[in-house]
């Protein structure tokens, strides 16, 4: 596994943007920092157990599922939760390791597009779940990186960090910046968990961050992966990198379950 060393304070809380049109909205909790630290355990980014899951798409609790096993070259990806065909042109399969042996993942390009169209089942008030393995290769053009976006109702992001590292931004109605460092070019489990009234961050399994959340608020886009919604066509908040297992799930995942998660499915 990759050892990031220590606990220790690396530096004082940054007041990074709030998350505007992805996630946030007016009177909503402000944007808190939690102070950031290097955690004294191994996020699991490089070594593989003996044994991957049976079925990664087959809880009954998801709402979307993308394992980008499928042929990425005729512009579509399936989910493999609810059978959706979404777009997903100029992208390429890309290799990770994964439970012992190897699958696919998807790199995603300076003109990839990925989204699903809008659908009220995208709309969520709380009792939800975003977790996914991502690899930002490089920081973003702009002030963040954003991995999915439903614009105005929730969002998880990549925020920039001095160096080699990255940050998790989780956002519904009150945005939260984990405190664990992301690193660059290596593969890591993020998940940002939404209950009733609180957002929590996680990164390799670890609580990166919790605060309160104000009122929902109404999606007003396509779902969208790697980049800001609605789809716009600038580079500034693209993902520089690459994704796999992207999964929502329609209630709040537990710590344990998480672990679980990446315990069976560690690249």
């Amino acid at each position: 596994m990759h050892r990031l060393g220590p606990a220790l304070l690396v530096m004082t809380a940054c007041s990074f943007p709030g998350s505007g049109g992805s996630g946030g909205s007016d009177g909503a909790p402000p944007v808190l920092d939690a102070p950031l630290v290097i955690p004294d355990a191994e996020l699991p980014v490089e070594d593989a157990p003996d044994a991957a899951p049976a079925d990664v798409c087959g809880d009954p609790d998801l709402l979307l599922c993308l394992e980008f096993e499928d042929d990425l070259t005729d512009g579509t990806t399936t989910d493999g939760a609810g059978a959706r065909e979404l777009v997903a042109t100029d992208v390429t399969g890309t290799p990770r390791a994964s439970g012992g042996g190897t699958e696919r993942a998807v790199l995603l390009g300076p003109t990839s597009v990925i989204y699903a169209a809008a659908e009220p089942a995208f709309q969520r008030d709380g009792n939800f779940t975003i977790e996914l393995w991502v690899r930002a290769d490089e920081q973003p053009a702009g002030e963040r990186s954003v991995v999915v976006d439903h614009n105005g109702n929730y969002a998880l992001i990549l925020a920039p960090l001095m160096g080699p590292f990255m940050r998790l931004r989780c956002a519904m109605s009150g945005t939260i910046n984990g405190a664990i460092p992301i690193p660059l070019g290596a593969w890591t489990h993020v998940a940002c968990v939404f209950g009733v009234d609180e957002i929590r961050a996680y990164v390799g399994g670890l609580l990166a961050g919790v605060t309160g959340r104000g009122p929902d608020q109404d999606g007003n886009s396509d779902l969208v992966i790697g980049q800001d919604a609605p789809l716009a066509g600038g580079d500034n908040d693209r993902l520089r990198g690459a994704l796999d297992d992207v999964k929502l799930w329609t209630r709040a995942l537990s710590p344990e379950e998480l672990t679980e998660i990446i315990d069976h499915d560690v690249p």
